[in-house]
């Protein structure tokens, strides 16, 4: 079953998972493959030394049934998966590497990978559930046995194989195919595939002031009914802070409306030379063109490749002149959604082409307090580890200290007004990683102040980057600060 399992998880990943996610699991896989390997010929050294004394029968038995064990174990294991596998996502993975070293924005691609990976993972804990493990093996045994698996395994390789080769060069993440795929795992799994992916795409995990957030769903389901009366789609751009939420809007759209969506930045346009940029703009519209699922497009950093004419230069005119003769009418095929921390800069005539402009702001105090409480208890209170060790599952959970409750919380959320959402995350995901760090797995105050100040500190310093004048003041007021060094 535990075979089975993993040869479903290793090709259904390149359609539901980050590049990255893929890349450890096979990897781990062929660590996994390796250790046995070496745990074979040491067993089959000890035999020989045993056989030679000769007087340690029953040494020697034990030592024979552990490596009739391993050998067993091996002789399941589909090497030629693994190396095909493997070889093709590291040359994606190195392609995609590239891409963003030569990124000016590298924080906001990381973010997104990692976004992505936490999508994974929701997945992966679906699937390795005892019920879901039994119905995975149910599934792999109406299959009829693994020749017929590896035949359909293929079949699902090759459409991610697809998705690639026909992919823009412009576009960093799509989704398309990806309903095919979840159609297949819901008539196998039921419901709780469906349970997952409204977990995942949610309005409730967009933590926004009550209108903003009414405006958003109200823009959604419009967008929606659009989609069902195939009527042509409306643009829209999403202005505001870094990290305030505007990609796991676009994704959200996507799903609450039954389209695909495909993720682009505007930055990666720079990559191009002599009118190249000009030709892969209409090969991306092309390719929109020709989604049957109705495609939205997240153009981050809007501002770096459609700014004012009047800045640009003859191959900078060329381009948006290019994009205005593509979006001179509304399509029934694709929406835009422009994603820009400076709205003043873009060009007035692409500002035209926009339907709807929403502005994102920082979290208030208010939302502060909520993003707090979801990522302590999604991360923190819910996060359980099952690892395998010594042939024996282990679980692994964090313990909570009783004094980190809602008014402690809301002092937090005092102390970090002016963070942006991702920085809350990335802030309860290092308190995370502190707790998995220590002895007993207890994630104290100490350790949580510990984590604040850190936190804060590298807070002030990306706004003295930003050559900001205000800063978060590191507060003495918490019961606790950490010890100087």
């Amino acid at each position: 079953m535990k075979k089975m399992t993993l040869t479903i998880l290793i090709f259904f990943s390149p359609c539901l998972a980050s590049e990255g996610t893929i890349q450890t699991l096979l990897r781990g896989y062929t660590d996994m493959v390796t250790r046995k390997i070496e745990q074979k010929k040491e067993y089959q050294k000890k035999i020989e030394d045993l056989e030679k004394k000769g007087n340690a029968d029953k040494e020697l038995d034990q030592a024979r049934e552990e490596l009739q064990i391993i050998s067993n174990w091996l002789v399941h294991c589909d090497e030629t998966v693994m190396q095909n596998g493997t070889k093709y996502l590291e040359n994606q993975i190195g392609i995609s590497e590239k891409k963003i070293e030569g990124d000016i924005r590298i924080k906001e691609a990381v973010a997104t990978q990692r976004e992505k990976s936490r999508e994974s993972l929701e997945f992966y804990k679906l699937l390795l559930k005892p019920k879901s493990l039994g119905k995975i093996s149910l599934f792999a045994s109406l299959l009829g046995g693994s020749l017929i698996s590896a035949y359909f395994a293929s079949k699902f390789l090759h459409t991610y194989l697809e998705t690639q080769i026909g992919r823009p060069k412009l576009i960093r993440d799509s989704s398309i195919y990806q309903h095919t795929i979840w159609s297949m795992l819901k008539k196998t799994f039921g419901v709780e595939v469906e349970q997952v992916r409204d977990a995942i795409f949610s309005f409730d995990n967009l933590i926004l002031p009550q209108q903003l957030t009414h405006q958003l769903r109200h823009f959604a389901q419009i967008t929606k009914n659009k989609h069902l009366l195939g009527l042509p789609y409306q643009h829209i751009m999403l202005h505001g802070k870094p990290g305030t939420g505007k990609t796991m809007f676009a994704r959200i759209l996507s799903y609450f409306s039954g389209m695909d969506y495909a993720i682009m930045s505007g930055a990666d346009f720079a990559q191009f030379k002599n009118g190249e940029d000009i030709a892969e703009l209409h090969n991306l519209f092309d390719w929109a063109e020709q989604s049957k699922n109705g495609l939205i497009i997240f153009i981050d950093e809007a501002d770096a490749v459609f700014r004012n004419r009047k800045f640009l230069d003859k191959q900078g005119i060329n381009l948006i002149d290019a994009f205005l003769s593509r979006t001179n009418a509304s399509s029934k095929h694709f929406m835009l959604v422009f994603a820009t921390n400076y709205p003043e800069d873009i060009d007035y005539a692409v500002s035209s082409r926009i339907n709807k402009k929403i502005n994102i702001p920082l979290p208030g105090h208010d939302e502060l307090v909520r993003m707090l409480e979801l990522y302590i208890q999604k991360y923190l209170r819910d996060d359980i580890r099952v690892v395998a060790t010594e042939g024996q599952e282990v679980e692994f959970a964090l313990t909570i200290d009783a004094g980190i409750d809602h008014e402690f919380i809301v002092q937090t959320a005092k102390l970090i007004e002016g963070f942006s959402g991702r920085e809350v995350d990335q802030f309860i995901d290092e308190i995370r990683s502190n707790a998995y760090g220590t002895d007993d797995l207890t994630v104290t105050k100490e350790l949580f102040i510990e984590a604040l100040y850190d936190k804060l500190s590298q807070h002030n310093e990306s706004m003295a980057w930003q050559e900001k004048t205000t800063h978060i003041q590191l507060p003495n007021i918490l019961p606790l600060a950490p010890s100087a060094a």
